[in-house]
């Protein structure tokens, strides 16, 4: 038989037969009281739950519908022709133009463009 001499694995001390502390008094009730000790009445604590009715049924056959109907948030869109499409990209591009007039190229590469054209 093979003896573990693990510092880890050390034998457990016995438990202490004495004097332990009192046990603690029961805790007081979580439930609100008056002073006569009676249970207050309290609303209840948890997920709010809501419901609302579907239909109201009158006998056989006979429903009524509850719900609320709501038409939709959106209409459909036409579909653009192509003048309103062609209007839309040299607005697109007359304002590219109005924000940049470089075009996208630095200043130093279109001034040197310019010089070689022979602008400048």
């Amino acid at each position: 038989m093979s003896r573990c001499t693990s510092p880890r694995a050390r034998p457990t001390a016995p438990a202490t037969t004495g004097s332990s502390p009192p046990a603690p008094p029961p805790a007081a009730s979580e439930w609100p009281t008056d002073a006569a000790r009676r249970p207050l009445l309290q609303g209840p604590s948890g997920i709010v739950r809501g419901f609302a009715p579907l239909a109201l049924v009158k006998g056989e056959g006979g429903t009524v519908d509850l719900r609320l109907a709501f038409n939709p948030l959106a209409s459909s869109i036409p579909a653009a022709d192509e003048a309103t499409l062609a209007a839309e990209e040299q607005a697109r591009r007359e304002e590219q133009r109005a924000e940049d007039p470089s075009g996208g190229r630095s200043q130093t590469t279109a001034e040197a463009e310019a010089a070689a054209e022979g602008d400048e």
